[in-house]
């Protein structure tokens, strides 16, 4: 099954590239860099940095109702919350502060408390997975892969430039203060819905991990299709498409949501894999960040 898993995986990507290279304003640079750094580069060094780390076992009391239950609310959620309310927020608050403060706690009841909320209706205590945890020999993979990811983020994305531009005085504010708020609206938000409540409940019911970790990626990147159709980008006219969007999320979405896969199905940290996606993010929205809050 994993060899299957990863056949399917590698066929579905290399369509949505083609797919992807071949609409207009479509690029082949973001989604190569994508899937060669966090689709293949990354994952055998986490698996490395992570070895001497003991996976903590799992108890899912009911696995399929659970699994059927998030994929339900997925699926609501991509279509009510990605798609509909952020545009209806934007809209209603055009004042950018009051939008993010308004977005933020829409992303925070979304992904964290009600997901909480309906798999404890489920039965699962899943206070166990929203655990911290965080040990001394998870160090080596913050160290190690955080260094590596905020280097890549900074330089390759072309974020150095902006950051560099930043007085020293609002750098000493403003990068504590977007990590923080990053954590929150992105690391924490989105690792605990994709990766807690949907990945931990695909591996106890296919009885395996790799193909668990593929499929979450791919409902990961899936899930962002509506917004990124009725929240099309200018600069990329194919967002504008479904299929420009769907092509776009399983070639540039997913190889990440591969690699943080790996890190929490190896640590089943929480901590680290919000703190590394965190990282992920942090330097392309920094400038945007210290302008914004200025």
């Amino acid at each position: 099954m994993p060899r299957i898993a990863v056949a399917f995986y590698v066929v579905l990507w290399l369509i949505a590239f083609l797919v992807r290279a071949s609409l207009p304003g479509g690029t082949m640079v973001l989604p190569l860099f994508s899937l060669v750094v966090f689709g293949i580069a990354l994952p055998p060094l986490a698996w490395w940095l992570t070895r001497r780390v003991q996976t903590p076992t799992l108890t899912i009391p009911k696995p399929r109702t659970e699994l059927i239950a998030i994929l339900l609310y997925l699926a609501i959620f991509a279509i009510v919350v990605l798609g509909w309310a952020f545009t209806a927020l934007k809209t209603a608050l055009p004042e950018l502060s009051a939008h993010e403060l308004a977005l933020d706690a829409v992303k925070a009841v979304t992904m964290i408390v009600l997901p909480v909320a309906l798999l404890r209706l489920c039965g699962s205590d899943i206070a166990t997975l929203l655990a911290p945890r965080f040990q001394a020999n998870l160090l080596p993979a913050l160290i190690g892969l955080g260094l590596i990811i905020l280097l890549i983020s900074t330089f390759v994305t072309g974020a150095f430039e902006a950051i560099a531009a930043l007085p020293p005085v609002t750098l000493a504010w403003a990068i504590p203060a977007c990590f923080l708020w990053l954590a929150i609206t992105a690391g924490l938000c989105e690792e605990v819905l994709f990766r807690v409540a949907l990945q931990t409940r695909l591996e106890a019911v296919l009885q395996t991990t790799l193909p668990a970790i593929l499929i979450a990626s791919l409902i990961f990147a899936l899930v962002h299709v509506p917004g990124l159709v009725l929240r099309a980008d200018t600069s990329d006219p194919s967002l504008g498409t479904l299929l420009g969007a769907v092509a776009y999320a399983i070639a540039v979405l997913s190889p990440p949501g591969v690699f943080l896969g790996l890190v929490w199905m190896r640590t089943r940290s929480l901590a680290l894999v919000a703190i590394l996606h965190t990282l992920v993010d942090l330097p392309p929205n920094l400038a945007e960040f210290a302008h914004r809050w200025t």
